[in-house]
């Protein structure tokens, strides 16, 4: 299908304006993974799920606008947009969302301190009670298998007596 100059400038700029928002959702991937730290194996998954999400929006797109076809011009605007989104607003979204991130962090943090403290003041206080009555309760384990490995041994010869006897 031949699209007019004005159909072909208007599904450009609907591709770019595309491009731009794959940009933010991979700024919003990138700062989850700030969030909670992710291993190489989950990484490389997150970015598979994503481009292949990315491929059947722009496909949407495509199929919405231009009936489907894929032309030169629409990859070039899909990645026009991004690369005008990462070079001028990710920067920005990037910095800020360091820093909301450093907040998050250090306010649970402060509620996991504020929270344990008690249990660990108990712990402080019990410690050294408990560790007492381990140790004198190990003694006393060790004195009962001592114990329990004699009475075994007698009971293994009066066996062996008995067998012997028959």
């Amino acid at each position: 299908m031949i699209l007019s100059l004005n159909a072909q400038a208007m599904l450009f700029l609907s591709v770019t304006l595309a491009g731009a928002f794959i940009g933010s959702i991979y700024d919003i991937l990138r700062i989850f993974r700030k969030m909670i730290p992710h291993t190489m194996l989950f990484i490389q998954l997150e970015d598979a799920f994503y481009w292949i999400g990315t491929a059947f929006f722009l496909f949407f797109i495509l199929l919405q606008q231009n009936h489907g076809e894929i032309r030169f011009f629409v990859i070039m605007g899909a990645f026009l947009g991004m690369l005008l989104y990462f070079l001028t607003l990710s920067p920005i979204i990037n910095k800020i969302s360091d820093k909301i991130v450093a907040l998050i962090h250090k306010i649970v943090f402060t509620f996991f301190t504020i929270v344990l403290t008690p249990f660990r003041l108990i712990y402080i206080l019990l410690r050294k009670p408990v560790k007492k009555t381990n140790t004198f309760f190990h003694k006393k384990m060790k004195k009962v298998l001592q114990f329990c490995k004699r009475y075994v041994k007698i009971k293994k010869r009066n066996v062996k007596i008995l067998f012997h006897k028959k």
